[in-house]
This record gives structure tokens, C-alpha cells and sequence, in this order.
């Protein structure tokens, strides 16, 4: 799926130091495959399930209903790719015990 306007976190971080925080490097370095990273387009976040990564490049499936497809055209399951930047959140699926989903 290309073409899509991800928001761009990390200038988010640096534009708003006050009030907008996002992962830190050591975090985002540890994003691997089966973890969750949350991402931006047309204002609506969302998280994603990792299924590949090649340095700041992710590949991942969208694991939860969007309420603004009609937007920007991304739906559950769909497959998605965006850089390092654009995560807003991250969640290592080491630290949730029961099966990462937010459906």
C-alpha cells in the first residue's frame, strides 16, 4: 500500500518537547517482528503488528478497526509500510503476557 501520509513523529517530538513524547532510539531499535507499533495518517492512530524490518523501514498489518477508511483507505489486516519515524508508540510483545491484539 504506497502513497500514504504518515505523520511524522519524531518532528512531532522535536516541535513539541513539552507536551509530545514518543518511543526513545533504544526502544524503536528493539521493535522486531511480532511487535506493535502505533502510527498516524489523516489524523486517526493505530496499531500495527510487525512483520518485517530492514533498518528504519517496517512492514506490518494493521491490527485494529479504523473508524476513517473512506480517508486514507487503510482497513484491519491490510499490509502497510513506514519508516522508524512515524511510530508513536511501541509495544514489545515480551511485555504483554497475553496475545498482543487490539482489535
Amino acid at each position: 500500500m504506497s502513497g500514504i501520509h504518515w505523520e511524522d513523529a519524531e518532528q512531532l517530538a522535536i516541535q513539541y518537547p513539552e507536551t509530545f513524547t514518543r518511543p526513545g532510539p533504544k526502544r524503536l531499535a528493539a521493535l522486531r517482528e511480532g511487535d506493535l507499533a502505533k502510527v498516524c495518517t489523516c489524523n486517526e492512530r493505530f496499531w500495527c503488528e510487525i512483520t518485517a524490518r530492514e533498518g528504519v523501514h517496517f512492514t506490518a498489518r494493521v491490527d485494529n478497526e479504523l473508524q476513517h477508511t473512506a480517508e486514507h483507505g487503510i482497513s484491519l489486516d491490510d499490509i502497510v509500510q513506514f519508516e522508524e519515524r512515524h511510530i508513536y508508540q511501541a509495544l514489545l510483545k515480551q511485555e504483554n503476557t497475553s496475545e498482543p491484539t487490539y482489535r
